[in-house]
């Protein structure tokens, strides 16, 4: 639904800013890592609006990361901008298993982590962003 809607029919980004305070009404400006996670803000209210769907139940720090994807701890408060990858990975682009992973053959591992990604590939996600990093990733081979 987000992309048919977006310009360029592209999928929400991946996680590039934070919250700059912890209000409901805070904006998300101060940069950040690359995150396996989409931009909150860029999908909640209209798109997403329950943060539970953000968590596996069976998660051990279920409790807590649900109290801190929220706006001073306060359940009924959603804040956007403190959405991080915990539970799930969200990937708003396609990269080849053998562009991104030391052992594509092993892509499904019961433990993921990021020891699993080239380190060329982090790197340029982290610094030139997911569609230049794309692009010379592929074509490096």
């Amino acid at each position: 639904m987000y992309a048919n809607e977006s310009k360029g029919q592209k999928f929400p980004p991946n996680r590039y800013a934070a919250y700059d305070c912890d209000l409901p009404t805070a904006t998300c400006t101060n940069r950040t890592d690359f995150d396996f996670m989409f931009q909150g803000n860029c999908v909640y209210a209209e798109y997403l609006t329950e943060v539970k769907i953000l968590l596996c139940p069976l998660d051990g720090s279920w409790d807590y990361d649900f109290e801190r994807f929220h706006c001073e701890w306060d359940t009924t408060q959603p804040c956007p901008c403190r959405w991080n990858s915990r539970s799930y990975n969200y990937c708003g682009f396609l990269m080849l298993p053998e562009t991104l992973l030391l052992d594509p053959a092993n892509m499904n591992a019961p433990v993921p982590s990021y020891s699993m990604f080239k380190t060329g590939a982090m790197i340029a996600l982290a610094t030139i962003g997911v569609e230049k990093a794309t692009v010379a990733l592929q074509q490096a081979g």
